[in-house]
């Protein structure tokens, strides 16, 4: 379960296999856990990342804290040629008691994506290439593997179809508990001047997601990673100079 799998051909130009030319990734399984902070509360999140099969994988984060607890999961396959393939996809909340859950599922042979919350249902077509929330976060991190240069992607959220653009905006050497890791602060790009998400991914331990801000209708969540392993080696600040 935690060996290396085979190298992987990507249609799309972020953790899992990419064929960019002659460039490959590997798809690593991974714990990572972070600190996180809703509107100010404490939250421990955790991150997890699961080969269940040779091609199929579970991406998990949970996330606890004072009143509130969450867990979203994403099941996927990874083809032949390296296309990531949401299967369904579920989130779980509970904050100050009050609960929602929302579950999405992608019929690829009716190519419709069925979108459940509550009383309230949708269907959307879909086609291959179409990702979710977790799929598209996992592009982004093979498409930086590769040293792409364009971060757009087509996702079905909430049972509608969106499209998610992201911009490179520096090299930052951030300050952990792990240590300082040497970054990639990548930003969501976005209509709405009033949501800004940034996330910061670790150059040296492939592209793993290290930091994120989030800022939308005045309400602020952050994570930040704590300690991490991936592909079975423990996560460590690396010492460029030799």
């Amino acid at each position: 379960m935690r060996g290396k799998m085979m190298a992987l051909m990507s249609v799309f130009t972020l953790e899992l296999c990419l064929a960019s030319g002659n460039r490959l990734a590997e798809i690593l399984p991974y714990n990572a856990v972070y600190s996180a902070k809703y509107n100010g509360l404490p939250i421990t999140a955790v991150k997890t990342l699961t080969q269940t099969s040779d091609s199929h994988f579970l991406e998990e984060l949970r996330a606890s804290g004072l009143m509130i607890n969450l867990r979203e999961a994403s099941n996927y396959r990874v083809s032949d040629n390296g296309q990531l393939t949401p299967l369904d996809y579920q989130i779980d909340r509970s904050f100050m008691g009050i609960r929602r859950s929302e579950f999405q599922n992608f019929d690829w042979e009716e190519k419709n994506a069925h979108y459940q919350r509550g009383e309230k249902s949708s269907i959307a077509p879909i086609e291959i290439g179409v990702l979710d929330i977790p799929t598209q976060y996992m592009q982004l991190r093979r498409d930086l593997a590769v040293g792409a240069e364009k971060f757009e992607y087509s996702v079905i959220s909430r049972g509608q179809h969106q499209t998610y653009r992201y911009e490179f905006v520096r090299h930052e050497t951030l300050a952990t508990p792990i240590g300082n890791l040497e970054t990639i602060m990548m930003r969501r790009l976005r209509q709405n001047d009033t949501r800004v998400t940034n996330l910061w991914f670790a150059e040296d331990w492939h592209y793993l997601l290290v930091k994120l801000e989030q800022i939308e209708n005045k309400k602020d969540y952050s994570m930040l990673l704590q300690e991490a392993e991936i592909g079975n080696k423990k996560v460590f600040t690396v010492n460029r100079s030799n």
